[in-house]
């Protein structure tokens, strides 16, 4: 076993606990407030037939989704500080549209990391107007714009 291979299980090792114990974290204690587990479900046929919306819940889901993201990128970067191992990780949207500027000079893994970007927040101009304001809906606004700049 190399020590490039021996470093990637160690990273590979290190980021799976974080994300492990993060995910409780996110899901049970900082990433989701009452009002968003109590209203983040969608209506049922009943309901939407009574004339409630189809869309019910959407932006307590979103609310939801970005303030779990945000507990899981911080323990990530917590890891990143104490366990200095290659992680490769473009949490910033300002990073990832930098990156895009040059995206052709970048490794392949670089590029699909990019683009793996790209998707995930392809629809956030749909969802982003059921957030109240605030940080998680200013992130994700400055998502939503550094799309079109990515491959």
């Amino acid at each position: 076993m190399t020590i490039e291979q021996l470093s990637r299980l160690a990273t590979f090792g290190s980021t799976w606990a974080a994300l492990a114990v993060g995910h409780n974290i996110a899901d049970h204690v900082f990433g989701q407030s009452d009002h968003q587990a109590a209203n983040k479900g969608a209506p049922t046929a009943e309901d939407v037939a009574a004339g409630a919306s189809p869309r019910r819940g959407w932006g307590a889901c979103l609310a939801h989704v970005g303030q779990y993201h945000l507990v899981m990128a911080v323990l990530l970067a917590l890891v990143r500080l104490f366990v200095p191992m290659p992680l490769s990780v473009t949490g910033a949207s300002a990073e990832a549209r930098a990156l895009a500027n040059h995206w052709r000079d970048l490794a392949v893994e670089q590029i699909g990391e990019l683009r793996r970007h790209k998707n995930l927040t392809a629809h956030l101009d749909r969802l982003i107007h059921h957030l109240q304001p605030g940080p998680v809906r200013d992130r994700l606004l400055a998502w939503a714009g550094t799309g079109q700049y990515l491959p």
